[in-house]
């Protein structure tokens, strides 16, 4: 027996998968965060939930949706998002270095 209400489910998913292929905003930049890591499936199923999530959220408060963004991840961490860049740059052979200040030399 399924749990939950099964057209919801439906209309869900579609609305998940129309929105995983948006840019630049905050669910697509989730679902590739959790399609790196989980796979296809498991991200489109996360982005339901979190569509779900933020409805109820609009409903319950009245409150309007806030667009996070599709930076929002980069902006939470950005040590994390130059450690990748960095480490992408030296996988394809290129040698990074940092010098004073804002200063970055790559060769």
């Amino acid at each position: 027996m399924p749990k939950g209400n099964t057209y919801l489910k439906g209309a869900l998913g579609v609305a998940a998968l129309a929105a995983s292929r948006t840019k630049d905003t905050f669910i697509s930049a989730r679902c590739k965060r959790v399609r790196s890591r989980r796979g296809h499936t498991k991200a489109l199923v996360a982005v339901e939930r979190q569509i779900a999530e933020s409805v109820r959220r609009v409903l319950t408060t009245g409150e309007p949706y806030k667009e996070l963004g599709g930076d929002y991840y980069s902006r939470r961490r950005p040590g994390a998002a130059i450690r990748k860049a960095v480490d992408q740059l030296r996988s394809v052979g290129y040698t990074v270095t940092f010098g004073d200040g804002d200063t970055v030399t790559v060769t």
